[in-house]
């Protein structure tokens, strides 16, 4: 049965911007576990880390399967100045850290790193990206971690900006360790067809999921046709985790949080 989480750094009060007080609001929702930021995880000290995001999993009794947002966009990880020592050196301590919240995945987004400078080749960047996913997989693997590589729409990056393209550059690093994660919301934007997931077969190790207006809460007559992502998913025998990569609009509240996670249990039956 598939699992649903919620990425929480999209419904953050705190200044830092992780989310973690959210926490006990998901577990009265309902969801399964919660995905927290690794990059603003990594700004804290240890017992800020401890007594804070650590705590509140604790606490809630609700499990941080996966983090987003890997890499800050201070490290270059494509382009002329890729410094792969530093990236791999920040990459271990973050890894380390996302496995003592329990953390099984890790999504490679992180557009403000991996985004290539104006005028550089896009097949070395690519490239670029395919040896670093190579020795991050070698990292993650030792700590039970496995890396999804997360297609972002143009608006936000200017390198992988679809799933086919995610896939590849997965088939291309060929990791047991680096996989690839299909996020609904950046597939609508790029006009992706939700059948093309098929494609991926288990090397789909993730999902994002959201309503395209606003990057909203998945509801009921929203307009989108989230029975046919779930049933692509059983095509594969996607056994993975869902997570709602979602804002909570001015006028949504716990009730809404309960109405979207009921909704999308029912879609994927």
């Amino acid at each position: 049965m598939l699992k649903f989480g919620y990425c929480v750094n999209m419904i953050a009060q705190e200044s830092n911007g992780i989310g973690y007080e959210q926490i006990p609001l998901l577990k009265r929702t309902g969801f399964d576990y919660v995905e927290l930021p690794l990059a603003q995880l990594m700004t804290m000290g240890d017992k800020a880390f401890r007594t804070g995001p650590l705590a509140a999993l604790e606490s809630a009794g609700l499990p941080c399967r996966a983090c987003n947002n890997f890499f800050p966009a201070t490290y270059r990880l494509t382009g002329p100045g890729v410094d792969m020592d530093s990236a791999l050196a920040y990459a271990e301590t973050a890894l380390h850290r996302a496995a003592i919240l329990g953390a099984t995945h890790v999504v490679f987004g992180s557009a403000g790193a991996r985004n290539m400078p104006r005028g550089f080749d896009a097949f070395t960047a690519l490239s670029q990206l395919a040896t670093l996913l190579r020795r991050l997989g070698d990292l993650a693997g030792s700590f039970g971690i496995t890396l999804v590589i997360e297609h972002l729409n143009l608006a936000e990056s200017n390198l992988v900006n679809r799933f086919s393209q995610g896939l590849h550059l997965a088939r291309e690093t060929n990791h047991p360790h680096v996989a690839v994660l299909v996020d609904l919301y950046h597939l609508r934007l790029s006009h992706e067809p939700i059948e093309d997931l098929v494609d991926a077969g288990n090397r789909l190790k993730h999902v994002h999921i959201a309503r395209t207006l606003k990057r909203s809460l998945p509801l009921p007559d929203d307009e989108e046709d989230y029975v046919c992502l779930f049933k692509q998913l059983k095509q594969i025998n996607y056994a993975g985790d869902v997570s709602v990569e979602a804002r909570m609009l001015p006028d949504q509240n716990e009730a809404t949080l309960a109405e979207s996670l009921a909704y999308l249990r029912t879609c994927a039956k």
